[in-house]
C-alpha cells in the first residue's frame, strides 16, 4: 500500500472531510468544532499526534473516520449514534480501546484496533462466509458484504472477518462459540492483552502498513465452529 506522509489529527481531519459529505460521523463532527478539538487532545493526551487518512471519499466509509496511526495501529472516530454493534462477535475485530468524547448533541467515539491487510478477499470467499454465518443463525447485511469491509487474519487459512462492527442480522449466534472468537483474536494479537497502544515516537513510529500479530499465528487455526469453508487455502500471508 502507498505510504503517505503522516500530518496531525486536525489538518488531516480538515483535508478529508469535503470529500467525506456522506459520512455521517463527519456530518456530525462539521457541526460541532469542539468535540473535532477534543478528539485532538484526547488523542494528543494518548501520545497519538500523526495520521494517515485509510479512505478517500465518502463511499470507502459512510460511519466512521478510520485512520493509521503507525506502527499497525487503526483508530475509528464515530458518532455515538453510528456505533450499532451487533450482539455477536463472531468473525468481527473487536477494539482495543474506547475512548467517549462528549458533543454539543452527541457523544463521539475513538476505538483503535491492530491493523489488518484488505488483500486477497473474493467474491467466492465471501459467499462462503455468508453460508458459514447463516449455519450459525445469522446474516451478513447485503450492502456490507464487501471487501471494504470483510479482511483477512494473518492465521494459517487467512480467516475472514469483518472489520465494521455491525454486519449483521438475525439472532445472536452461540455466545460460547462468540467468546472462543474474542480468545481467538487475543492469541493473535498480544496488544488486547496490554489493553493500551504505544504512545507515538515522532522518530521511531513505522508508518508503513504492517500486522502487530503473533509470529506464531501462521500456525494458528480456529476451531470453534466450520470456520475453514469460509477461506481460500490457496491464501498467503
Amino acid at each position: 500500500m502507498e505510504v503517505i506522509e503522516p500530518k496531525g489529527f486536525l489538518e488531516t481531519f480538515n483535508h478529508l472531510s469535503p470529500s467525506m459529505g456522506l459520512n455521517a460521523s463527519v456530518i456530525k463532527l462539521e457541526r460541532d468544532d469542539n468535540a473535532v478539538l477534543e478528539i485532538m487532545r484526547t488523542l494528543r493526551d494518548q501520545g497519538q499526534r500523526r495520521f494517515v487518512p485509510l479512505v478517500k471519499i465518502s463511499s470507502d466509509a459512510l460511519a466512521s473516520v478510520p485512520l493509521y496511526a503507525g506502527n499497525g495501529i487503526v483508530f475509528k472516530i464515530m458518532a455515538q449514534s453510528c456505533s450499532t454493534p451487533s450482539e455477536s462477535t463472531l468473525f468481527k475485530l473487536p477494539p482495543i480501546t474506547v475512548d467517549t468524547v462528549p458533543g454539543r448533541n452527541e457523544d463521539f467515539l475513538i476505538k483503535s484496533y491492530p491493523w489488518l491487510s484488505p488483500r486477497g478477499v473474493t467474491k467466492e470467499s465471501l459467499e462462503n462466509l455468508r453460508e458459514v454465518l447463516e449455519s450459525l443463525g445469522a446474516r451478513i447485511k447485503p450492502k456490507e458484504c464487501q471487501p471494504r469491509n470483510i479482511h483477512r487474519l494473518p492465521d494459517r487459512f487467512g480467516t475472514l472477518i469483518s472489520v465494521d462492527e455491525d454486519i449483521y442480522d438475525g439472532k445472536p449466534i452461540d455466545p460460547v462459540i462468540s467468546d472462543a472468537w474474542l480468545d481467538y483474536i487475543y492469541s493473535i494479537f498480544p496488544i488486547y492483552e496490554k489493553g493500551a497502544i504505544p504512545p507515538q515516537q515522532d522518530d521511531q513510529t513505522d508508518f508503513s502498513f504492517v500486522s502487530i500479530h503473533d509470529r506464531k499465528a501462521a500456525q494458528y487455526t480456529f476451531t470453534g465452529c466450520r470456520v475453514v469453508e469460509a477461506v481460500h487455502h490457496d491464501f498467503h500471508m
